[in-house]
């Protein structure tokens, strides 16, 4: 359950920063807008990390709050017991 809402959460990032962070793509965008190869590496990687780090917060907070209470989660109306259960 955790690794699937990991994969939700962290969805975005990996759209975002499998692009941002492929040096082919990073090359050629800063060729065409004449930057130095690379520049501003530093930052991408480090907002990489810390939204990395705040999506995997979010998503064990949830996963905690819907261990102790499953009726807290999204799934609370019971249709779904059964195939956790298989």
């Amino acid at each position: 359950m955790l690794s699937g809402g990991g994969d939700c959460a962290g969805w975005g990032l990996h759209r975002l920063y499998k692009a941002v962070m492929n040096p082919f793509t990073v090359r050629i965008a800063q060729g065409i807008a004449q930057l130095p190869p690379f520049s501003g590496m530093c930052y991408h990687i480090i907002l990489f990390v810390v939204m990395y780090l705040v999506s995997v917060v979010f998503v064990y907070h949830y996963a905690m709050k819907v261990k102790c209470d499953r009726s807290r989660g999204f799934f609370a109306d019971g249709k779904y017991d059964a195939a956790v259960s298989n």
